[in-house]
């Protein structure tokens, strides 16, 4: 089999992959070491933090950074601290850093951006009269990042992220979205590319947007036009059809994404097709597996969550009602309500199974039209189904109609089992929010799907009852995705408290330690 010549994308892949080599070559210096003191309570509290608080794994620590900055910088205050000895402390004690990992070189870098960031949130607030609100969310996420960047370098991370982004500007047709301009398309797209391949957050996007914006983020004025840029186009209807494309192609670049960051692709193994392919056919295969374990990881978390939201609920707002109104506690919608909710979120052990050979076929196809040259090159986009327009108004009156008989039955069956107002809510509430993360779950196990799978009656019968359930947990988890009263506590009640304590046991410590070295 001869090896083609490399496709642009291909091309544009091998340059990142090089430059990220000779930055692997380069010494990291001195490391900063990290003393055992009270690490075991911070690692069993994030473990409970991370458990209240559903979030994608590579998500943790940018979280916790910016956790930490809440805490520790005081932004209207104009004297930055130098918070990285704390940090890296902080960090490596609850496991998110392995010890002696840090070099001290970062160290000073975190303070420096500190500072940098500081100022940044006076000019925002000063001179460009930013909301402080806003100011702060923006600093404090964009920093987070900037902090997780320096301390773990993500050289092929980003490479992927460029190569990839390059390639869905050349492959999708942004004809086809007549109603953006250049400059939302290609926001709108670039935060795609994220929500759907990298599965960043909105704050992990922001700081990769500012920096492709080069020297404007230097400048208050760059910053807040990058900021504002993905605060509109992060979840827009544009970029939320440009997430439908890329999930569905999106197999193939993914499997490029491991090959690239999991497994150090070499610029040898670019240009030699055949091997690539062997070795990108083993790493399909190795995806399915860790995607099933993930997805079983997330899912018992996820069940975790929400058995503890339930049991918040109806410690403090059932119990408490049916006291008050009835006298007694009304024990069939209570045990429901505490029972179904993570019963329900566990039936989603069903609906995650492995894709079969032929997806596998498939995606090694479209890899290879992705990286070296061919006489098919790659277009995406949905396809449109043509329906008449009166039939689309009829299907749509209908559809609504539908929709609510399965809202119908259930009320007709919570109040033959005695439910009443206050608990009937709540058992909407949670049935629609966990439908709807049981469907997000089930979606993310299948993202190396290429083949459509086969639909049987007995999932369209399921879809009819449970997808207007889906819909209104995804709408109330659109609107209030913020409100989390578990986090909430714990931040407040027993974060701050707590780690205020060990810092200063380990402060004690020290200088303990200290005066014993001065007998």
């Amino acid at each position: 089999m001869e090896s083609n010549p490399l496709s642009p994308t291909g091309k544009r892949l091998l340059d990142h992959i090089e430059h990220a080599e000779q930055l692997a070559e380069q010494p990291r210096g001195d490391t900063f070491h990290v003393s055992g003191v009270a690490g075991g309570v911070y690692f069993a509290y994030e473990q409970l933090r991370n458990a209240a608080n559903y979030t994608q794994q590579h998500l943790l620590l940018r979280a916790a950074i910016e956790r930490y900055l809440h805490r520790a910088v005081y932004l209207p205050d104009k004297t930055a601290p130098k918070i990285a000895d704390d940090l890296i402390v902080e960090l490596t004690q609850a496991r998110y850093l392995k010890n002696d990992s840090i070099p001290q070189t970062a160290l000073r870098g975190i303070n420096s951006l500190v500072a940098q960031y500081a100022r940044f949130y006076t000019a925002l607030t000063g001179q460009h009269n930013v909301p402080r609100a806003k100011a702060s969310r923006w600093v404090y996420q964009t920093l987070s990042v900037a902090i997780e960047r320096l301390i773990m370098p993500q050289t092929r991370i980003d490479a992927v992220i460029d190569t990839a982004y390059h390639h869905y500007l050349e492959t999708i047709d942004s004809a086809a979205y007549s109603q953006a301009d250049p400059y939302a398309f290609n926001a709108a797209l670039y935060c795609a590319l994220h929500r759907s391949l990298i599965k960043s957050d909105a704050a992990t996007t922001r700081y990769y947007w500012l920096m492709t914006q080069s020297d404007q983020t230097v400048r208050p004025q760059g910053f807040i036009a990058a900021c504002e840029t993905i605060d509109m186009w992060f979840e827009s209807p544009l970029t939320n059809k440009l997430v439908r494309v890329i999930n569905k192609y999106g197999a193939p670049m993914r499997s490029l994404r491991e090959l690239v960051v999991r497994h150090n692709a070499s610029t040898d193994l670019l240009n030699d097709k055949p091997r690539l392919l062997a070795k990108l056919e083993n790493v399909v295969v190795e995806q399915y597996d860790a995607i099933h374990s993930t997805t079983l990881t997330n899912l018992w978390r996820m069940v975790v969550f929400v058995a503890l939201t339930k049991m918040l609920i109806g410690i403090a707002i059932e119990i408490p009602y049916d006291l008050f109104v009835y006298g007694s506690i009304a024990v069939v919608p209570l045990v429901l309500n505490l029972a179904f909710p993570p019963l329900y979120m566990a039936t989603a052990l069903f609906g995650i199974r492995r894709p079969g050979p032929g997806n596998t076929d498939t995606i090694l196809s479209y890899a290879e039209r992705i990286l070296y040259e061919t006489d098919k090159p790659l277009k995406y986009g949905m396809q449109k189904r043509p329906i008449s327009g009166n039939l689309k108004t009829w299907f749509n009156v209908a559809y609504g109609i539908t929709f609510l008989i399965p809202f119908a039955l259930l009320v007709w069956g919570l109040i033959a089992l005695g439910f009443g107002l206050v608990h009937g809510l709540i058992f909407f509430m949670f049935l629609s929010g966990v439908s709807f993360f049981r469907w997000r779950l089930i979606q993310a196990a299948r993202e190396m799907d290429i083949i459509d799978r086969p639909q049987s009656l007995l999932t369209a019968i399921a879809n009819f009852f449970h997808m207007p359930f889906v819909q209104l947990g995804h709408w109330l988890s659109d609107r209030y995705r913020q409100v989390n009263v578990i986090t909430f506590i714990l931040d407040i009640a027993i974060e701050l408290p707590l780690k205020t304590s060990l810092r200063i046991l380990r402060q004690w410590v020290s200088f303990v330690t200290d005066k014993h070295d001065q007998l």
